[in-house]
C-alpha cells in the first residue's frame, strides 16, 4: 500500500485509535469534519465514531454501536488520541465506482449540518447529549450513511482540481520540492505567476494527475551549500 502524500491526509483522513476496556482491546476509527460543513459550525472539532472492532483473538470482531464499549470510547477520546490512518482510497470510506449518493451536494450540506446540530444542546441542560445521540444505532446509522455522501461529493470536487509539483533552488543552494492544489486555472494562473516572480535560481513547475499528487512524498530541503562545505571546508 502506498504512502499518501500528507496534504491528502489533510484532505481525506480519518483517525483511528488504540483502545482497551474492561481487559479487552479495541480499534477505533474516527472521521473528523472538514470541508464547508465544518465552515458552517463555526470551526468545531467534530469527532465521529465511525467504527470499533475487537482485536482479542477469542472476541474479534465489530463492536455493536450503543454497547458499553462503544459508550467507553466515546467518553474517553481525546484529539491526542489519534493518528492519521488509510481506510481504502477515502478515509473511512471506500466508494464503488456506481456509488449513488442519497443526498445532491446542497442537500447533504443541510442534513450534514442539521445531524450535527441536533448534538449541539446547552451544555448545562445536558452535556453529553452528542454522544448520548451516537449511541443511539439509528442515528448512528443515519449519521453516518450522511457522513459518506458528504466525503462522497468532497473527493469526486477534489479529482477534479488542478495539481502542480514544484522544485526550486534559492541563491543559497538550497532546494526545496512541493505540490499544490487547486480550484481553478485562474487561481493556479496567479500563483504559477508568483512563483516566477519570486525566483532566486533554477525553477521547475509540472502538472500533476490526480493519481500523481495522492502519493506525492516531497524530499527534505536539500541544502547544497551545507553539503559542500561539510565536504570540503573553507576554501573550496
Amino acid at each position: 500500500m502506498a504512502t499518501l502524500n500528507p496534504d491528502f491526509v489533510n484532505f481525506m483522513s480519518s483517525f483511528g485509535a488504540d483502545f482497551s476496556f474492561d481487559g479487552m482491546d479495541y480499534k477505533t476509527l474516527w472521521s473528523k469534519v472538514r470541508g464547508p460543513v465544518r465552515k458552517l459550525r463555526d470551526y468545531r472539532d467534530d469527532l465521529i465514531l465511525t467504527d470499533m472492532w475487537s482485536v482479542n483473538c477469542e472476541n474479534f470482531g465489530d463492536v455493536e454501536v450503543g454497547s458499553e464499549p462503544w459508550a467507553a470510547a466515546l467518553e474517553s477520546i481525546t484529539n491526542k488520541d489519534l493518528y492519521p490512518v488509510r481506510i481504502g482510497e477515502l478515509g473511512g470510506f471506500q466508494f464503488d465506482d456506481d456509488y449513488q449518493p442519497e443526498y445532491s451536494w446542497d442537500g447533504v450540506l443541510n442534513e450534514f449540518n442539521f445531524y450535527l446540530s441536533m448534538m449541539d444542546y446547552d451544555p448545562e441542560l445536558d452535556r453529553d447529549a452528542g454522544d448520548l445521540l451516537m449511541l443511539k444505532p439509528k442515528f448512528h446509522k443515519r449519521l453516518i450513511k450522511i457522513l459518506m455522501d458528504y466525503e462522497y461529493h468532497r473527493e469526486k470536487k477534489l479529482k477534479q482540481s488542478i495539481f502542480f509539483y514544484y522544485w526550486a533552488r534559492d541563491c543559497d543552494l538550497c532546494e526545496t520540492e512541493g505540490s499544490r492544489v487547486f480550484h481553478d486555472w485562474y487561481q493556479a494562473a496567479e500563483w504559477i505567476n508568483g512563483f516566477g516572480e519570486s525566483a532566486e535560481g533554477p525553477q521547475h513547475l509540472s502538472q500533476m494527475t490526480y493519481e500523481q499528487w495522492r502519493v506525492f512524498q516531497a524530499e527534505p530541503v536539500r541544502d547544497r551549500g551545507l553539503e559542500h562545505f561539510e565536504e570540503y571546508g573553507y576554501g573550496h
